[in-house]
């Protein structure tokens, strides 16, 4: 079982009852190595992250997340409010339904558990200790029937909604693969009661849901590295390696993108944004970027002549022009 992105409190609390590895995305730690996908069939994301702009980070999992799917692995979410939707699709693959509706819904508890097992057991148990609920999508309906159908639809099973003045949102579903794996989304629970939260997904959930991956003939043991021949263990270092170059080289480009934008491309967007003086700082900023000499007129005449009546904001010139040539100009 492999936990990403837990607090080290909750990693303690797991362990002592099960075998658990760990691991970082590069959103919370930048040089973090690859996951190890390939060496786990059940693997719990907590969705919270401190990098909010790096969108192109762990695209090169998408492919290995596929093969543990399509192995029957499951995979576990738990969406805080600081999770965006690349942060899921980036690993998961393009879901055309998760929107991450606005901000958290408030109170995070008052959800709708749809009365199925094994997950009842699951929010009758801890729903009162949920600290944050996002609505995955909105569907703009009241009726939990109709709701539920909606996302049949989609190849969901719904297992929460939020009722909000828009309609239903859900906050927790469970999307199934014909391999036999599966994804499950979860709101994040209080850290004193989320490592049983996390303990119950094997205890309960899987053997009720995902039977097979605890069926011996199934033999997911053999995956493990110690098991593995001395050259397919060469080439799996080699595609970690391979791996970390590529993520090292998209959040370089990721952060040349921030930085550009912020010099370049947010100065050009007040144009069409701002008003008043912001829009004539953006009108200069743009000027000058075309190689235009800008003047403004209010601080020009500030001091020489503050009663002036002014019809312009701003002079242009192509080369630097002098006092003399604006006195008379």
């Amino acid at each position: 079982m492999l936990l990403v992105d837990f607090p080290n409190d909750v990693i303690e609390s797991v362990s002592r009852d099960i075998e658990v590895a760990t691991a970082k995305t590069r959103w919370n730690e930048a040089e973090a190595p690859p996951i190890p996908y390939e060496d786990h069939s059940l693997v719990f994301f907590y969705a919270t992250y401190r990098d909010q702009v790096s969108a192109g980070l762990h695209t090169m999992d998408q492919t290995r997340v596929r093969s543990l799917l399509e192995r029957g692995g499951l995979i576990v979410y738990f969406i805080s409010a600081q999770c965006q939707r690349f942060h899921v699709t980036n690993v998961l693959g393009d879901l055309r339904w998760l929107q991450l509706t606005g901000g958290p819904l408030q109170p995070a508890q008052a959800i709708i558990p749809i009365q199925i097992d094994p997950y009842q057991s699951l929010f009758s148990s801890y729903s009162h200790r949920i600290v944050q609920t996002i609505g995955l999508f909105n569907i703009p309906t009241q009726d939990v029937p109709g709701a539920e159908e909606n996302c049949k639809q989609l190849g969901l099973t719904a297992i929460a909604f939020y009722r909000t003045g828009g309609g239903l949102q859900p906050v927790s579903l469970v999307l199934r693969f014909q391999s036999g794996g599966g994804v499950i989304f979860l709101p994040v629970f209080a850290n004193e009661v989320l490592p049983r939260t996390v303990t119950l997904v094997p205890d309960e959930i899987v053997p009720s849901d995902f039977p097979h991956l605890y069926e011996p003939a199934t033999q997911t043991w053999l995956e493990d590295t110690r098991y593995q021949m001395p050259r397919v263990l060469e080439l799996i270092g080699e595609r970690r390696t391979v791996a970390k170059e590529y993520e090292n080289r998209l959040r370089q480009i990721d952060q040349e993108i921030s930085r550009i934008k912020s010099l370049e491309q947010e100065p050009f967007s007040q144009l069409l944004l701002s008003s008043g003086d912001a829009l004539k700082k953006a009108v200069a900023n743009a000027l000058t970027y075309i190689g235009l000499f800008v003047v403004d007129v209010d601080e020009y005449w500030a001091q020489s002549a503050p009663k002036r009546e002014k019809e312009e904001d701003l002079w242009t010139a192509r080369v630097r022009p002098t006092s003399r040539c604006l006195l008379h100009c």
